[in-house]
C-alpha cells in the first residue's frame, strides 16, 4: 500500500480515537458532576431527617407534658 494511503488511514484514526477521547472526557466530567450532585443532595436529606427526627421528638415531649 503506497505511503500516501496509509497516511491517509492512520490520519482518519487518529481523528476517530481524538472524537472518542473527548467524548469520554465530556462523558467522565458529567459523571463527577452527577457523583457530586448526589453527595449534596445525600447531605441535605440527612440534614432533613435529623431536622424531621428532632420535631418528632420535641412534639412526643410536648404531648407527654400535657398529658
Amino acid at each position: 500500500m503506497p505511503r500516501k494511503e496509509l497516511n491517509q488511514q492512520n490520519s482518519g484514526r487518529v481523528s476517530v480515537l481524538c472524537e472518542a477521547t473527548q467524548f469520554l472526557k465530556d462523558v467522565f466530567g458529567q459523571i463527577e458532576s452527577l457523583i457530586n450532585g448526589h453527595t449534596c443532595l445525600l447531605s441535605d436529606s440527612n440534614y432533613v431527617t435529623t431536622e424531621k427526627n428532632e420535631l418528632q421528638g420535641r412534639n412526643i415531649s410536648a404531648r407527654d407534658r400535657d398529658i
